[in-house]
């Protein structure tokens, strides 16, 4: 937990804003112990629910990285509850639904591609605005990997012919928004 609690101070004294929305949205922050799998995990099921399972070897970046991946993830579970992002969440897990995800490339649910990209977002925006702390390569790959993913998911996932029964207006626009700052970072590479 200590190191966690180190890379939580890190990256609220690099975005002191970013604190209070955390403690407002994030309820509890746990870590299993071995033999647990490392990683770190929410759930639309359990809003606020956070947990980060670091290897010893992990970094700071590695921690940090694993925090906003997962408050991201929290803060779109509540803008999704609070302006729909799906029109039909049933939809979803249907095969033909399925797109590749922006960090790991598997197929999944489009629900999934849809996140991912948001976090790769997120994750990039941190890096790009914070080097000194996120130097470009950590538990979610490179930066260069990170950018090429995500452009495939999201042109994948705006081509796919489901789209408007698969993504409200206002998912829409997040990715849209999402896009543009990767635009803007690769552009400044």
């Amino acid at each position: 937990m200590d190191r966690v609690e180190e890379g939580f101070r890190i990256l609220c004294g690099s975005e002191p804003e970013l604190a209070p929305l955390f403690d407002l949205v994030v309820n509890q922050v746990f870590v299993m112990t071995l033999p647990q799998e490392p990683g770190s995990g929410s759930s639309f099921d359990g809003v606020g629910l956070v947990y980060v399972n670091p290897l010893p070897d992990w970094s700071t970046q590695d921690v940090i990285e694993c925090l906003v991946h997962e408050f991201a993830h929290t803060l779109l579970y509540l803008d999704a509850l609070r302006h729909t992002h799906h029109p039909d969440y049933r939809l979803l897990d249907m095969p033909e639904n399925e797109a590749e995800t922006a960090i790991t490339g598997r197929r999944r649910s489009i629900f999934f591609a849809f996140q991912s990209f948001l976090i790769a977002a997120e994750i990039l925006t941190v890096r790009h605005r914070h080097p000194e702390i996120c130097p470009g390569v950590g538990i979610h790959g490179s930066t260069p990997e990170i950018l090429a993913t995500a452009k495939r998911t999201y042109d994948r996932c705006m081509a796919h012919p489901n789209l408007d029964a698969l993504a409200t207006p206002r998912l829409k626009a997040l990715l849209s928004d999402a896009r543009t700052r990767m635009r803007e970072i690769e552009q400044s590479m």
